[in-house]
């Protein structure tokens, strides 16, 4: 009786000891994946978020823009090397009041005559007074008619100042056309003071394709 007792206390001291050695002390189950979800953190609310500085979109597609304009409108916008700036004609170097001057055309031009005379005033703003009166000379050589109705003469004396044309006799402008190979003449006159003659300058344009021709020179000498 006493072996079977111990027997059994064996056995139950052996079913234990193998229980023991089967879980190891301190371990713990491992949390299962339907426990509670995880709380993501987040930064705190008071924190702002940096401002990141974008490239200026606009003043750069503006400052392109503003050059590749200015540039392409400037070129396409100048002035071609054939026009006379401000419509100014190109003038001729000046020839004695006793020569011939040449437009360089065809047509030439010529001082028939040169008079120191005392002019009447009939138009607006004349005074009467010493003048001169100069007898102009036209040649056509080209195989035109040339439109005389274009022609321009003015005067200035020793001083550089514009002579007063003057309307009366024995003033007779160019008008009508002049043929080809054929001469006219033309008469203008000037208020010019005595004291300021010693030099003076004619000059004649008869059209805007052709330079300006000019007499120079003492019409006491002529």
């Amino acid at each position: 009786m006493r072996d079977v007792r111990r027997a059994a206390a064996l056995l139950v001291a052996a079913l234990l000891l193998a229980g023991c050695t089967t879980d190891e002390p301190g371990a713990e189950p491992s949390p299962s994946s339907s426990g509670s979800p995880s709380v993501t953190s987040r930064p705190d609310a008071s924190e702002e978020p940096e401002e990141t500085e974008e490239p200026d979109e606009l003043g750069e597609d503006a400052g392109g823009d503003t050059g590749g304009d200015t540039g392409g409108d400037t070129g396409g916008s100048g002035a071609t090397g054939g026009d006379s700036p401000d419509g100014v004609l190109p003038t001729a170097e000046p020839v004695p009041l006793e020569e011939t001057a040449d437009f360089g055309t065809g047509v030439t031009s010529q001082l028939a005559a040169v008079e120191a005379i005392t002019a009447e005033a009939q138009g607006p703003g004349e005074r009467s007074g010493p003048a001169l009166s100069f007898t102009v000379e036209l040649t056509n050589s080209t195989g035109a008619a040339v439109d005389l109705g274009a022609v321009t003469v003015n005067l200035t004396d020793d001083e550089g100042n514009p002579g007063l044309p003057m309307l009366g006799p024995p003033s007779d402008p160019f008008s009508g056309t002049l043929g080809a190979g054929d001469s006219v003449t033309g008469v203008y006159v000037f208020a010019v003071d005595e004291g300021s003659r010693s030099t003076v300058a004619l000059e004649v344009s008869y059209s805007t394709q052709a330079p300006v021709v000019v007499f120079r020179g003492s019409p006491a000498d002529v």
